[in-house]
């Protein structure tokens, strides 16, 4: 099966609270709105936002920490300060592997959790 795109939808809570709060984390507002559904494009592929209650009862969807999204940034310690300014539940300090893999994780309103990270130094391992 060859890959064309690979797009990824978190379950949210409050589908208003978590699209103020990625408006203001990616700096750009959602493509795509629905009374259900976010959908922000980022160089192309899809980072969604879902009303987890949309759902049926019998397709439980469970929200938060199910999934991590990783996002590649040039300057982590930048970002950090700037996603620690935006609020977010929760927030880890940076953390460096000998590889030369920098990053750090953090927590949206819904506890969805998202690792934003710089590249590895070249050729290692991450």
């Amino acid at each position: 099966m060859p890959l064309a795109r690979l797009d990824v939808y978190v379950a949210v809570s409050d589908l208003d609270r978590a699209t103020e709060f990625y408006t203001r984390f990616f700096e750009t507002d959602p493509v795509v709105r629905t009374p259900t559904y976010s959908g922000f494009d980022l160089g192309g592929a899809l980072f969604g936002l879902f009303d987890a209650d949309a759902y049926p009862p019998d397709h439980p969807v469970v929200r938060g920490n199910s999934t991590v999204a990783n996002i590649f940034v040039t300057d982590v310690d930048a970002e950090h300060e700037r996603v620690a300014s935006l609020g977010p539940r929760a927030i880890a300090p940076i953390f460096s592997l000998p590889t030369g893999y920098r990053g750090f994780v953090f927590a949206d309103p819904d506890g969805n959790v998202l690792e934003l990270y710089e590249e590895a130094a070249a050729g290692a391992p991450c």
